[in-house]
């Protein structure tokens, strides 16, 4: 956010909500051993981000977050 800007939506500018969404035996609370992680990131809408460095598109903001957060 800090370097980026805060996600905003296209109409309106209000700020983009967002969700990380399980599926899978994350999302029944079955996770075992063998499982694995199906992780979905949903966000609002379309749009750029605000206040930051240099703004991005929505998709191109939340995409690389998620990405970091895979990472670690």
């Amino acid at each position: 956010v800090g370097r980026q800007g805060e996600p905003r939506l296209a109409e309106g500018g209000r700020v983009a909500r967002w969700a990380i969404v399980a599926l899978g035996k994350l999302g029944g609370r079955e996770l075992n051993y063998n499982s694995d992680l199906d992780l979905v990131v949903v966000y609002e809408g379309e749009g750029e981000t605000a206040g930051g460095e240099r703004p991005v598109a929505n998709e191109v903001f939340f995409g690389d977050w998620f990405r970091r957060v895979l990472r670690a």
